[in-house]
């Protein structure tokens, strides 16, 4: 690994000046990780540049647990915000400091990670499961909610979901999610968009339900109504069978699912089987000749359906592409091309619309359980739950990358770098050598993608513990920092 010998101050007092020059010539830093995975393609992009996450510069405990998908977002301000499974926002500043904690309402749980609007406002979903005793039997119902705060910590309003079946005592509720609310945004307007799961007699209604900034609802659209077919055993342990039945534990992965025979030697590196992986979130793509964006979203079961959407009109289904056998599992990530690339348990990557050429599939093997994370060029990183990540360009594997542990993290991408969290450790590989440069060991962690800030500081997660890396100075950003050479001054 290159190392810079000269003092700091010499060598960053001697390239000043030129690294002013690059900066400005270089494009514009990416706008904040404000959303699950990135951004609101889901890409797992940053366009900047970073350092090694070799080991953290601080670390700060959490007001609870983190849920898995529940990651780190930042604000433009570079404020960093967390939900927790106790049902609390966190706030903490760009070097880690808290700033406060907001909590929902009692038994309201976060489940997957906020999102921050154009300006600088916090939107989290919060979701209850809860006895009705007021029958016999007594009855397990379901409700979501969306909060927004501002960036002080204010709550601006909370927004129940539709009820649906209110008549029916063992199906009425306001949904269950654990996807991510994700921004659409277009011509000054924005709109948060949310998939929802509803239980119904013999099956289940997959919805996107839309809220504007003001908590107005705009949409509730059916996306597919699955009706559940018993033919004989299923090959489930007897637990998830008897959760299915009384809770939707069984709609947030694939019924086919079965743990893989050999697991990682190091119980540190094990995920806790308990831990359920979330809800797709949507996916929108914005058109390079523009136009109003498109919302893809996977069904997990067998479609992956495009809409698009404004304000005033709501969902117009624009494709559907079903998919049988799949066994779809994470959230769409748009490519460049418009096509959209959906996981599953089998191992196969699909390539789906927006896109008119159709794309076979890509077998890469495991359980893709995360969104693939894309550069600019089409290079995806594909995280298995368990074994190498794999490396394409485009529909083409490139290569693999060594990781030991099981994930359900979706790699982070900067210019110079590829973040993969796993269970037992954070890797950081080379973005154009794909060499592994470090391996930070913590244990509770694989369950959420690092975030990304503009100053190219990473931000990762882990059950209980928010851990902050460095990233290049001002005066060294584009220099110092390109193909994972280390640096003297950090910020």
């Amino acid at each position: 690994m290159r190392r810079f010998r000269l003092p700091p101050a010499k060598y960053c007092t001697v390239l000043l000046a030129a690294a002013t020059l690059v900066i400005a010539a270089m494009p514009s830093s990416a706008s904040p990780w404000d959303q699950a995975y990135g951004d609101a393609a889901n890409s797992g992009y940053a366009d900047v540049h970073t350092l090694v996450a070799g080991r953290p510069i601080r670390t700060v405990p959490l007001p609870g647990s983190a849920g898995a998908g529940a990651g780190p977002v930042i604000g433009p301000e570079g404020n960093v915000y967390v939900g927790t499974e106790q049902g609390t926002l966190a706030a903490f500043g760009p070097d880690g400091t808290p700033l406060w904690n907001r909590q929902l309402p009692s038994g309201y749980a976060i489940k997957a990670a906020p999102a921050v609007g154009r300006d600088g406002s916090v939107y989290v979903v919060g979701q209850i499961t809860f006895t009705d005793r007021r029958y016999e039997p007594p009855v397990i119902n379901h409700n979501s909610a969306l909060y927004k705060f501002n960036a002080a910590g204010i709550l601006l309003w909370s927004a129940l979901f539709p009820e649906m079946y209110a008549t029916l005592p063992a199906f009425r509720g306001r949904g269950a999610t654990s996807a991510p609310p994700k921004i659409w945004s277009y011509g000054g307007s924005e709109a948060i968009i949310v998939p929802v799961v509803y239980h119904i007699p013999g099956g289940h209604h997959f919805r996107l339900i839309a809220m504007s900034p003001s908590g107005a609802r705009l949409a509730d659209r059916l996306v597919t109504h699955v009706r559940y077919e018993v033919t004989g055993g299923n090959g489930q342990p007897t637990w998830y069978n008897i959760s299915c039945l009384f809770s939707f534990i069984c709609l947030f992965y694939d019924p086919g699912f079965s743990v893989p025979a050999s697991l990682p030697a190091d119980p540190s590196d094990r995920l806790d089987p308990r831990l359920l992986p979330n809800l797709p979130a949507v996916a929108i793509f914005q058109p390079p000749s523009g136009g109003q964006p498109i919302v893809v979203v996977s069904d997990r079961t067998d479609d992956v359906v495009g809409y698009t959407f404004s304000p005033g009109t709501g969902f117009g289904e624009l494709f559907r592409n079903h998919l049988d056998d799949r066994g779809l599992v994470s959230a769409p990530a748009m490519l460049p091309s418009g096509h959209s690339i959906v996981g599953s348990a089998g191992g196969n990557l699909t390539f789906n619309g927006p896109a008119q050429v159709p794309l076979a599939d890509t077998q890469v093997g495991g359980w893709l359980v995360a969104p693939v994370a894309r550069t600019p060029t089409a290079i995806v990183v594909a995280m298995k739950h368990l074994g190498p990540a794999t490396v394409l360009q485009g529909r083409t594997v490139i290569g693999q990358l060594p990781v030991d542990g099981q994930s359900m993290a979706s790699p982070s991408i900067s210019r110079d770098h590829i973040f993969i969290a796993t269970a037992g450790s954070l890797y950081t590989y080379d973005a154009r050598t794909y060499a592994q440069l470090a391996r930070f060991r913590w244990s509770e962690g694989g369950l959420s993608a690092p975030a990304i800030a503009s100053s190219g500081r990473v931000f990762a997660l882990t059950r209980h513990a928010l851990h902050i890396f460095a990233g290049p100075s001002r005066a060294c950003q584009g220099i110092c920092g390109v193909g994972g050479g280390i640096v003297t001054r950090t910020r």
